[in-house]
């Protein structure tokens, strides 16, 4: 798809997509996580695919480390609903035997997503 597109559904969805890291921060700051790991959306390289039920496009955004493994992701769909996952693999702080998987975002409302830490019992 054109840059053009990516840029214009960037533009469109900007609040959205800074509410999503935002509330994703406050969850891991509730759950006793520092918000450092979290990306920015300038790490994202974001892409546009049509949505096979319509044709509208969505929004796809992909975050990874420097080894190019992918740690994170983000769609918003050509309704305005959007969903956010961040890899985080890691002790849960407090937790004895208890890692945190990722960090999940979704809605359609800047003003009101939803968030949760994914809890992953240690081997």
């Amino acid at each position: 798809m054109s840059e053009t597109a990516v840029a214009r559904l960037i533009a469109q969805f900007g609040p959205l997509l800074e509410a999503s890291l935002e509330a994703a921060s406050v969850k891991l700051t509730q759950a006793g996580f520092g918000s450092v790991l979290l990306p920015s959306l300038r790490q994202f390289q974001f892409e546009t695919r049509k949505e096979p039920l319509n044709g509208d496009d969505t929004l796809n955004g992909r975050w990874a480390d420097s080894n190019s493994q992918r740690r994170g992701w983000l769609v918003i769909n050509c309704d305005g609903s959007m969903m956010l996952e961040i890899d985080l693999i890691c002790p849960w702080p407090d937790k004895q035997q208890v890692w945190a998987e990722s960090v999940s975002v979704w809605g359609s409302d800047p003003q009101r997503l939803s968030a949760e830490v994914t809890p992953m019992q240690m081997l």
